[in-house]
């Protein structure tokens, strides 16, 4: 979890708290392992519409996040097929409350297979078109 300085200029996450990810890989130099931290991705925030996603209520916003040792490695694609990861791709559980007093446990997948990253957010049982639907 973490709130932003300053919502972004380009419109691509808002000043809100919200769940974002972190790739950090470990780069050989000189033989010493050293960290390449590269920048946050926002998963979800707070005020996030998940109308789109989350019918019946097509004005559904959220209203908190929560997630407990959620990461792990993005084995299937958006449509449950077998996928052999790469480096960066990953999957995310998180739970979720909601303006209309709901609450929902979802999972967001990573995935940068072709060499453009997406982000899919779903259900456990069904997944659903990516972030950018949200209403950011």
């Amino acid at each position: 979890m973490a709130t932003p300085s300053a919502a972004s200029a380009l419109n691509l996450f808002s000043a809100n708290s919200g769940l974002w990810t972190e790739q950090v890989d470990l780069v050989q130099t000189g033989g010493v392992p050293l960290p390449k931290i590269h920048k946050a991705v926002p998963v979800l925030q707070l005020g996030d519409n998940l109308g789109c996603c989350m019918a019946p209520n097509p004005s559904t916003t959220v209203t908190g996040i929560s997630v407990y040792d959620p990461i792990s490695k993005a084995m299937i694609d958006e449509f449950g097929n077998q996928r052999t990861p790469v480096p960066g791709d990953h999957e995310i559980a998180f739970w979720v409350s909601t303006s209309t007093n709901g609450q929902e446990i979802l999972r967001a997948t990573h995935m940068d297979t072709d060499g453009m990253a997406y982000l899919i957010i779903g259900r456990s049982t069904h997944r659903f078109s990516t972030r950018w639907c949200l209403s950011i």
